[in-house]
């Protein structure tokens, strides 16, 4: 018997699809009892959204991601003052934006995150708002930080201490850095006006991604990373007309991340490999 605390991941695909996992808490280990692809006007038909706490992912290009060394003193509480430091950055009312945070792993060093509520309401509120069982206040993550959480909760871990996930499933390539189990680092890129039909098109993303990637490394080793990057993991869900042979040519080592089946009621229940699945995987976890 399954009980527990139940969480709906709903990650978000180019306007078209909505990802979604059902996930309860079966001692101290998630259970994936149900997984499905939705069409976006079918979202508020869904019985999922009736009694679940709803995580949303946010598209990379919707958030703003600002380094933070925040001193930890009293009765602290990490959200309210990356809210604070956050807020005296922008020039509209704390009300007006989302906030989020995400321990590195290094003393006093997280990842602060910004997304206008405006936009969120945007893309998600007439979805939610015509559900059968309106959502009154989901939650929201950041792609990039729901595809890393979802490989460090739901996958077999890679050898090597430093590596970087990407997920090309998308118009926007969804990028993090992991070391040691902690989130270090978040990217992503535009693909939509590239050319995935041609060779030249494909080594043309090839490169950009690497441009991305070696900027963000110059980043993370200035905050004290020493070790070299020793996996690409790209998503298994996203190797669009072959992109990860030609990714091949530009990192020693690529692979594809390996589910851990032993969480799921049924992995084989829908259609889509689970792998693909892995952004909604990590919406569901703190």
């Amino acid at each position: 018997m399954i009980s527990g605390k139940c969480t709906v991941g709903i990650d978000y695909r180019c306007g078209l699809y909505y990802y979604a996992v059902k996930v309860q808490q079966r001692g101290s280990e998630p259970h994936v009892t149900a997984l499905v692809r939705l069409e976006k006007p079918h979202l508020a038909e869904y019985h999922w959204l009736d009694d679940a706490e709803i995580i949303l992912s946010v598209p990379d290009n919707e958030v703003i991601i600002k380094n933070l060394h925040l001193n930890r003193t009293g009765s602290w509480d990490v959200n309210l003052q990356t809210q604070f430091e956050l807020s005296v950055l922008m020039l509209d009312e704390p009300d007006e934006f989302y906030f989020d945070t995400v321990y590195t792993g290094y003393k006093n060093r997280y990842l602060g995150l910004i997304t206008r509520r405006q936009n969120l309401e945007q893309l998600f509120g007439s979805s939610l708002s015509e559900a059968e069982s309106p959502i009154p206040s989901p939650k929201y993550r950041m792609r990039a930080v729901a595809l890393a959480k979802g490989y460090l909760n739901f996958c077999h871990p890679e050898e090597g201490k430093f590596i970087c996930l990407a997920d090309f499933s998308d118009n926007i390539v969804s990028i993090c850095f992991i070391h040691e189990g902690n989130i270090v680092g978040l990217a992503y890129l535009h693909t939509d006006r590239l050319d995935w039909s041609s060779t030249q098109g494909l080594k043309k993303i090839a490169v950009d991604f690497m441009t991305i990637v070696n900027y963000k490394l110059t980043s993370i080793r200035g905050d004290g990373v020493t070790e070299p990057l020793s996996t690409l993991i790209v998503s298994s869900g996203s190797d669009k007309a072959g992109i990860r042979t030609v990714l091949e040519r530009y990192f020693s080592v690529v692979t594809t991340p390996k589910i851990d089946t032993r969480l799921f009621a049924d992995p084989t229940a829908s259609d889509i490999p689970p792998e693909n699945y892995l952004a909604s995987l990590g919406l569901t976890v703190n």
